[in-house]
Parts: C-alpha cells; structure tokens; sequence
C-alpha cells in the first residue's frame, strides 16, 4: 500500500510538471507574450505617452526578461521620437537599435505568428524613417524586407488579424507606384492593389478578434491616411472622426491625424479647436510640429499671430522637413503686414538649408 502511495504521489507531480510546461514557456526561453502589462504600454505609446509606455515596459522587462514583446515596442517608441520630431542626434543615437531588434526577434519561437509579424513591423516602421532622414534607396529596402515577411506570415498564420492591418496597407501603398517604375516593385517583390487594400483595411476596423481591436487605433490612423490622401475622399474621412467619436483630446496621435487632415482641407477653424482642445497633461510626446499645424491654420485665417507659432516651430525644430515650407508662409505673412524686411529676411533662409536655426524676428 505504502509502494502505491508512492507511486501515485509520484504521478501526481509528473502531471503537474507537465501541466506546467504546458501552461507557458519555461524559465530562460525567448518568447512572445503580449500580455496584459505590454498591452497598457502599447496602447499608452500609441497615445503618444511614450514615458508612460516606457515605464511599464521597464517594468514588464524586469518581470519577465525573456519575453520579447517589450522590446518590440521599444520600436514604437523610436518610431514616434523620430518620426515627428525628426532630430538628427537622435536618429545618429537610436538608428542601431535596427539590427539590434530584429536580431532580437529573431531569438523568438519561429511557431509564433509574431516572429516574423515584429520583424515586419519594425521595417515598416523604419522605412517610414529613412524616408525622413532621406535615405531613399535603404527605405525602399526595409519596405521590401516588411513585404515580404508579413506575406510569409499570412501563408503560415492565415487567421492572425495584424497581418491584415500591415499588409493591407503596404498593399496600398504599393499600389501608388507610378506605371513607369512598375519595373522597380516587380524586381523587389512587391505588388500593390488600392482597392482590395482599402478594403482589407476597411473589414480589419470590424474585426472583434481580441488581436484586431488591440491594433484598432494604429489601424484607424493608416486608413484615415490612405482614404483621404490616396482615395481623395475627405468628407467621408472627416464624417468617420466624428461618428466614432474619435479621442482627439487624449490621444495625440489622433488629435495630430484630424488637425493636419483639417489643415489640408482647408478647415482652419477646425484644426484650430483640435489643437487647443487636446489634453495638455505631462507625459505626451514634446512635438513642435503642433506649432507648424497652428502656424498653417492661424495663417490661412489671416490671423495676425500666424507668425509666433511658425517662427517658434522653425527655431525649436530639428529635422529639413516643412522648414522651407514654414518659411515661406512667414514671407508672405510678412509682406502682408507690409514688412518687406522681414519678409526678404525669410524668403532669403529658404534656400539655406531647412535644418538651419535662425531666428526670424
């Protein structure tokens, strides 16, 4: 009797043993667990509150080193920083952080659909960087390395929804190649569909997989994006922000989407609100890129304080991008009130260099 006891007490912890390697990844292996904790951190980073984001991600790197879904959304984090803000030191400071996060995933299950998914991502998104930095040609490969992986990814993983929201919208994107570079995307493996991809994109944002409705802001921001700039249908862009109630108070990313779409449609007043209305809180990511959209809408308005918001956007800007254009809208501010001065003064920096700092006034 006293044999059989011991036998089964024996059984019992072969079984829970087993239960236990079951239930998750054993202690030292790389994995993908997008749990709770990196859940919060994503959707704070997506607001734009990066220091938030960061902090939890700390913390979820502490608790479970082995898991590689807080480093994967240390990309984001570089993504927004350089992006917006476009600072030179610190895309030389952060620009290794490539190779070093896609050896990373690599390090990851190949079972999980986000092996290949964080790795595509993190093309993608540093293909939208190096277009910034005017790295064309390294772009245009990164772009083809994240096409390629998120189509190896809906082969093996046909029902995990993110790939739909990243290929869908490379998929567009790759549609507005000009037929005389067709030749160019066919040699890097690329093909593109404006319709269907608008459409997988469209089916995506009513999607009710737990994956999906994680991924449902990013995937708003893309299509809001390629409807009003690709498919030219604005009134239908601005008819969604509002019928679904779009946060554009807390979360910066989409108060920066409605008020630079707002500033192209010419609805000045509107971008205006949007901008004085968001959430002012600590935490947010510092971009002077709202100076630049108020700047744009204070102006088309003929307001008389156009010119504080653009000169402070040119003096606290970092990056090439708008620079030129911000300067030009300052000379014809300027001829305007009649100060020709002035007005030479920054028509004459245009061709200088849109990185250079100066001071208008």
């Amino acid at each position: 009797m006293q044999h059989l006891e011991k036998i089964s007490s024996f059984a019992r912890i072969v079984v829970i043993f087993y239960l236990l390697i079951q239930a998750g990844p054993a202690r030292g292996q790389k994995h993908f667990d997008y749990n709770s904790g990196c859940r919060h951190a994503y959707e704070e980073i997506i607001r734009l509150r990066l220091d938030d984001g960061l902090a939890i991600l700390d913390s979820e790197k502490k608790r479970d080193p082995e898991n590689l879904i807080p480093y994967f959304l240390d990309n984001y984090v570089d993504f927004f920083i350089l992006f917006f803000n476009e600072d030179p030191a610190e895309y030389k400071t952060r620009k290794n952080n490539l190779d070093k996060r896609i050896e990373r995933m690599g390090e990851g299950p190949e079972s999980s659909p986000f092996y290949l998914f964080t790795k595509s991502l993190i093309h993608f998104q540093w293909a939208a960087i190096k277009i910034k930095f005017g790295n064309n040609w390294e772009a245009g490969w990164e772009f083809r390395r994240s096409f390629l992986e998120v189509e190896e990814n809906q082969q093996k993983f046909p029902g995990f929804p993110p790939n739909t929201m990243l290929s869908a919208t490379m998929q567009v994107v790759s549609g507005t190649i000009p037929d005389g570079f067709k030749w160019l995307s066919n040699l890097l493996g690329i093909k593109g569909g404006i319709g269907a991809g608008m459409r997988d994109l469209d089916n995506f944002l009513d999607f009710r997989d737990p994956m999906a409705m994680l991924y449902h802001d990013e995937a708003v921001f893309y299509f809001l994006y390629l409807e009003f700039y690709i498919e030219n249908k604005k009134a239908a862009v601005f008819s969604y922000i509002r019928q679904n109630k779009l946060d554009l108070r807390r979360n910066h990313l989409y108060a920066y989407l409605a008020s630079n779409l707002a500033v192209n449609d010419q609805q000045s007043l509107y971008a205006q609100e949007i901008i004085r209305h968001k959430s002012n809180e600590p935490g947010h990511l510092d971009m002077p890129i709202w100076d630049l959209e108020m700047g744009y809408a204070r102006a088309d308005h003929l307001d008389n304080d156009a010119y504080v918001y653009l000169e402070r956007f040119v003096r606290r800007f970092r990056g090439s991008c708008y620079v030129k254009d911000a300067l030009q809208k300052l000379s014809w501010f300027y001829y305007l009130q009649g100060d020709q001065a002035q007005a030479e003064k920054c028509r004459s920096l245009i061709g200088k260099g849109g990185g250079l700092r100066f001071r208008c006034g």
